[in-house]
C-alpha cells in the first residue's frame, strides 16, 4: 500500500501466542483465509515439504490430523500444525520482505504517547527512543500505547445495545438448528 511500517515488539518476538508455543491453529476450514494469513500458512506447509524439515520426526509417520482437515492439507496447501520456530522464521521474513521495521522497546507508561487534538503524533519507549508517525496501531495485548494516549476504552463485551451491533462478541447462547 506504499506506506512504511515500523513495528515495536517488547517481547523480541512477532506474533504472540503463535511464536509463544501454539502449535497448533484450529483453522477448521480453510477457505475462511485469504491474504496475508493463507500466505503465512501456506508458507508453513512449504517447510514442511522438505525432507531437512523432519529433525524429530520423520515425515511417513507423522499422524497429519488437524481440525476439520489434515495438519499439512496437500489440497490447499495449507499447514495448521508446526514448530513455534518455524512460525517465527515465517513471520520474520514476510515482515522483511515487506521492508518492515522491527525494533525491540517497551512504550514509556508514563510519557508514551504525545498527540495533536486526537491524533497520536508520536510515541516513547523507555530508553528514551522516540517514534513519529502519521497512524499508529495498538496491537498490543494490554492497550499500552492506548493507555499511555488518555484514550478512553471498553473492557470486556458491552451490551448489543449499547452500539445497535450482533457483532460485538457477546452473542449469548447458540442454538442448533
Amino acid at each position: 500500500m506504499g506506506k512504511s511500517v515500523i513495528l515495536v515488539s517488547q517481547y523480541g518476538h512477532l506474533v504472540g501466542m503463535i511464536i509463544s508455543g501454539l502449535g497448533w491453529s484450529d483453522l477448521g476450514n480453510p477457505a475462511i483465509l485469504e491474504g496475508l494469513p493463507r500466505e503465512f500458512y501456506h508458507r508453513l506447509y512449504q517447510h514442511y515439504q522438505e525432507d531437512a524439515s523432519w529433525v524429530q520426526e520423520r515425515c511417513d509417520i507423522f499422524p497429519n490430523k488437524g481440525q476439520g482437515f489434515p495438519a499439512l492439507y496437500s489440497k490447499t496447501e495449507l499447514a495448521s500444525t508446526f514448530e513455534p520456530k518455524v512460525a517465527e522464521a515465517v513471520f520474520d521474513a514476510m515482515a522483511k520482505e515487506a521492508g518492515v521495521k522491527i525494533i525491540d522497546g517497551r512504550i514509556d507508561l508514563d510519557r508514551g504517547a504525545s498527540k495533536s487534538g486526537k491524533r497520536i503524533t508520536s510515541m516513547r519507549l523507555e530508553g528514551g527512543t522516540t517514534i513519529k508517525g502519521k497512524m499508529f496501531i495498538d496491537a498490543s495485548y494490554g492497550g499500552d500505547l492506548m493507555a499511555a494516549a488518555l484514550v478512553s476504552f471498553v473492557m470486556g463485551h458491552e451490551a448489543n445495545s449499547q452500539y445497535d451491533e450482533t457483532g460485538n462478541g457477546n452473542t449469548g447462547p447458540q442454538r442448533g438448528n
